[in-house]
């Protein structure tokens, strides 16, 4: 039973309770009737109101739920990016400085190709100088100049310096060791390596007791003559003997072997 009926259905039974007393007219009655009519009108409309507010409060916390749980996802979401972003930024900043990094070494190697190049285009000029220098003996075959791995390499052919099994340099020597001097005065070199090699044919004296002792004796004979006779600093000059374990042709020739009895010089360029 709806609000509407069950206040009419009172307002009847009040109407119904007046007709049981007999003072009341029928006049009276209508307007008791029209009285509980609107009574019942207004507390119906009051209770409208009331039910459409508690709606309106009903849809009002729900679209607020909505927009909560939404502003909640949006949060999340949010926090999610932000997050992300971190991360990515985490990396940019790795890869920047793997980037950095790489630039460093780049700009290094660069550096130290330069200085490469540089190195080698002085060890050339230095090369070519001494060529010119030494011309008169490399065109009679006593001298050779190149470069090696370990710098400028002077090789002297044992018939310039020495007789056979000998370690006294021969006179004839000199003109070509003062020449030699002078450009080793000037050199850049840190280190002017001397290096005497045989051939292998035995050598067994009370001076000499194999090409080891022979090798050596004629390397620091050309040492003490360099620095000396003719002013090479001597902090720079270094002897050594290698027998004939280091051959640069075959000893099965006579020319092989007289290829292989020499004395090496070596311009070790600074590093």
């Amino acid at each position: 039973m709806s609000m509407r009926k069950l206040l009419i259905f009172f307002a009847l039974l009040l109407l119904i309770s007046a007709c049981l007393q007999p003072q009341i007219s029928e006049r009276e009655l209508h307007r008791q009737l029209a009285l509980a009519r609107a009574e019942s009108d207004s507390k119906i409309a009051s209770l409208k109101s009331e039910v459409e507010r508690l709606r309106k409060i009903e849809s009002e916390n729900k679209l607020n739920q909505d927009e909560s749980t939404r502003l909640q996802n949006e949060i999340e979401r949010l926090k999610n990016a932000y997050t992300s972003i971190e991360q990515e930024k985490i990396q940019l900043s790795e890869s920047v400085s793997k980037l950095q990094s790489l630039a460093e070494d780049a700009k290094r190697l660069e550096t130290e190709a330069r200085e490469a190049r540089e190195r080698a285009e002085a060890i050339e000029r230095e090369r070519d100088q001494m060529k010119n220098e030494l011309k008169k003996f490399i065109d009679i075959g006593d001298i050779g100049v190149d470069i090696t791995p370990d710098g400028i390499r002077i090789t002297m052919r044992e018939t310039i310096l020495f007789d056979s099994g000998k370690s006294d340099l021969k006179q004839t020597s000199f003109e070509m060791l003062q020449k030699l001097s002078e450009l080793l005065i000037k050199t850049n070199a840190k280190e002017i390596r001397i290096a005497g090699h045989t051939d292998n044919v035995p050598i067994n004296s009370p001076q000499f007791p194999s090409n080891w002792e022979l090798s050596t004796a004629r390397a620091l004979s050309v040492l003490h003559q360099l620095s000396e006779k003719f002013g090479v600093p001597s902090s720079k000059l270094v002897a050594i003997g290698f027998g004939e374990h280091k051959p640069i042709a075959g000893n099965s020739t006579a020319e092989g072997r007289s290829k292989n009895r020499r004395v090496e010089i070596y311009l070790v360029p600074a590093k």
